[in-house]
């Protein structure tokens, strides 16, 4: 995990198959700022992680200091359009974080809402603001921002957390992870991660798993 003064971060990722279409990482773009992105594809084996290897690999090339975030979004959009089949496509988060502001800059494109926890447990969602990447040609993706105040938590996942279902056949959801944040909120990134990692293979002990699992937690510190 990056080490960024002020704020501490954590991911992980449980792929189902031995192959997965999950993906996260963190990339620095210079000094003051570091680009985290999460994202899902649809379809699994090895044809969905050929295609985030895609991502994967066009995003790096497109990461340079004076990029734009909407204008990255919509050449991955386009990428993703030209080079998969049409009922291929990927939900996308990216969001650039900046120690001197403690902005987070994002696109949500079509992407499970990552959620910011106060310190004191109120919820704010990052809504999507576009198509995922690869369902239509030419889309523009707008840029959304939000401060981290200290002692802010943002929790970015792919549905293999909230859909995760039991032996009973019922969905981990949102609500439950919205829940188990707001009873933790005092736990550090890395404590929080494991948390719900626990809490979620607890909920599906004996089932078997249908989907990659992948967190992210970015904090800062108070």
């Amino acid at each position: 995990s990056p080490k960024l003064k002020n704020y501490k971060i954590a991911g992980s990722n449980v792929p189902c198959y031995q192959v997965g279409g999950d993906y996260y990482d963190f990339i620095p773009i210079d000094d003051n700022r570091l680009g985290i992105v999460i994202a899902d594809v649809s379809g699994k084996g090895v044809g969905a992680s050929l295609l985030m290897a895609s991502l994967r690999a066009a995003l790096q090339s497109e990461l340079f200091p004076r990029y734009k975030v909407d204008e990255m979004a919509g050449k991955l959009n386009n990428f993703i359009h030209r080079s998969s089949s049409p009922n291929s496509f990927i939900t996308f988060f990216f969001c650039e974080l900046d120690k001197k502001t403690d902005e987070l800059r994002y696109i949500n494109a079509g992407h499970n809402p990552p959620i910011i926890l106060d310190k004191k447990g109120k919820v704010y969602r990052m809504e999507s603001c576009g198509f995922c990447l690869g369902m239509f040609p030419s889309v523009d993706y707008g840029v959304q921002k939000v401060t981290l105040n200290p002692g802010d938590t943002a929790v970015l996942f792919t549905d293999g957390i909230t859909e995760s279902r039991n032996k009973d056949n019922k969905d981990f959801t949102e609500e439950r992870l919205i829940k188990l944040l707001q009873k933790n909120v005092k736990l550090s990134a890395q404590k929080l991660l494991d948390k719900i990692s626990d809490e979620v293979e607890k909920f599906t002990a004996g089932a078997e798993r249908m989907d990659d699992m992948t967190l992210v937690i970015i904090q800062r510190c108070e």
